[in-house]
């Protein structure tokens, strides 16, 4: 009796010990977090993250879909309680994916309800016949009116491709902050420039804006709008049939390259949108490669580049990671932290 007696107490201590150490960790964590953050105790923040899922041909953006989502559950973990941040997926049809997520349809209706998924499924696409750009929509899903996006202090713009991490739980810049773009070569910037004084909008003082904005919802949304109507002008006036051609492909690539329309217009809007404001590159905290050995405390927003770097999402697609561990992955190293929101996000 008492042999058993003692069992149960160690078990007990162990217990305990066990439950200390993991209180210290996340104590660890949360301080890292609020380290890098803007937090300011008692004041209320709404924010929401904008994305677009295409209906067809869709099924790397469906998994990717699930990783953005299981890592916004994640992220929700350390955030503040008198915060919220919601998705808003648009999308140009039903898609089962969204309502198995418990996505729905309602938009958010006052500042005070739970972290939510909004579905807006009934979404027109801008891209068609007449323009054949394949990633216009990733913008325009901000530029048109719509009550989902409305209520909100801010708004991060992003691709589907990427994560949140627990550092963005807290993470609010001073002002509007751009990612990581990497587009500008031999004369593409010196173009822009001319192109931005035909328009009469404010020349670039920052290059390679990248496609993660994150700022207050307003001027994201004017910045959107304008972008959008910049894509037009560009394919009008900058680009010539056979520089849009299918044939053309790349061949204008790294100095002048259709495939990357949105990111010069981009570029173009957020100089002029901001010209009041102001805005800042942080590379630091938006779009940093998924492959970093880096701490994912202390950077907010993580996306997958064109690479077969590890986590890369060209292999995730193609072959997998067959001999990756779950269990053996550390959540506080980027890598680490996106292989294990894409692994542990797959239809089980």
């Amino acid at each position: 009796m008492q042999r058993e007696r003692g069992v149960v107490i160690l078990g007990t201590v162990c217990l305990l010990a066990s439950t200390i150490v993991l209180f210290q960790i996340n104590k660890v964590a949360v301080t890292e977090i609020f380290q890098i953050s803007g937090y300011t105790q008692d004041i209320e923040f709404v924010r929401a993250a904008v994305i677009f899922l295409p209906t067809k041909d869709n099924a790397n953006f469906l998994s990717e879909f699930r990783w953005f989502h299981r890592s916004w559950i994640e992220m929700i973990k350390y955030q503040p309680s008198n915060w919220r941040t919601d998705i808003i997926v648009f999308s140009d049809g039903p898609i089962s994916l969204i309502d198995a997520l418990n996505c729905t349809n309602v938009p958010r209706l006052s500042r005070f309800e739970p972290n939510k998924c909004v579905g807006v499924q009934n979404y027109t696409k801008l891209q068609n016949e007449n323009f054949t750009y394949a990633y216009a929509d990733s913008v325009n899903v901000l530029a048109v009116d719509n009550p989902a996006t409305e209520g909100y202090d801010w708004i991060l713009r992003t691709d589907i491709d990427t994560f949140l991490t627990p550092a963005f739980s807290t993470w609010k810049p001073d002002k509007l902050a751009v990612g990581r773009g990497e587009y500008c070569y031999d004369g593409t910037a010196e173009r822009l420039a001319r192109i931005s004084l035909d328009l009469n909008l404010t020349k670039a003082t920052i290059d390679n804006v990248g496609s993660t904005w994150y700022g207050p919802a307003k001027v994201l949304k004017e910045c959107a709008k304008l972008s959008v109507s910049i894509m037009f002008y560009l394919r009008d006036h900058e680009f010539t049939e056979r520089e849009k051609s299918k044939e053309y492909g790349n061949k204008g690539w790294p100095n002048w390259h259709y495939g990357v329309l949105s990111m010069y217009s981009g570029q173009i809007a957020i100089n002029h949108c901001t010209r009041n404001i102001g805005f800042e590159k942080r590379t630091d905290q938006l779009d940093v490669a998924s492959s970093s050995d880096e701490s994912s405390l202390k950077h907010a927003h993580i996306h997958t580049w064109i690479n077969d770097d590890r986590f890369s999402k060209m292999v995730f697609h193609s072959k997998g990671y067959p001999d990756e561990k779950i269990e053996n992955l550390n959540l506080n190293v980027i890598n680490d932290y996106a292989m294990y929101m894409a692994l542990d996000s797959k239809p089980k």
